[in-house]
């Protein structure tokens, strides 16, 4: 239940930040003359990938939480129960990409992982189990 609210929680979050990526590509392009880019630039998909990447990376590499995670006292760990490697954390984002990700929770094991925590070999734990 907590990683269904963590994604919620995140994906309130990652709309917000989509908003501020799209107001800084706008003015990217206002600013330099970028109009040659415009039409790259303001693809979905690659305002998609530069969403994901600004708004997971930094908090997964740095604090091993997103606000998600930070709000239902989860974090993410390696296989050795430590901060994931900044490799990890990149490829996890990029994995979230992947259609039908939120489908590979489908275990019916009582640790749900998708594969966004598979391919990077990451786990989702509660922070107060570390207590």
């Amino acid at each position: 239940m907590k990683r269904f609210v963590n994604m919620i929680i995140d994906l309130i979050f990652l709309i917000i930040t989509l908003f501020v990526v799209v107001i800084v590509i706008l003015q990217f392009i206002n600013v330099f003359g970028a109009s040659h880019l415009e039409e790259y630039l303001l693809n979905e998909k690659v305002i998609t990938l530069i969403t994901f990447l600004v708004y997971f990376v930094p908090q997964e590499a740095i604090w091993g939480r997103t606000l998600g995670k930070l709000i239902t006292q989860t974090k993410v760990v390696n296989r050795q129960g430590l901060k994931p490697n900044f490799f990890q954390v990149v490829i996890r984002t990029l994995c979230r990409l992947i259609p039908f990700d939120m489908l590979s929770f489908g275990s019916k094991n009582d640790r749900p992982v998708g594969w966004h925590d598979k391919i990077p070999r990451t786990y989702v734990i509660d922070v107060e189990k570390l207590v």
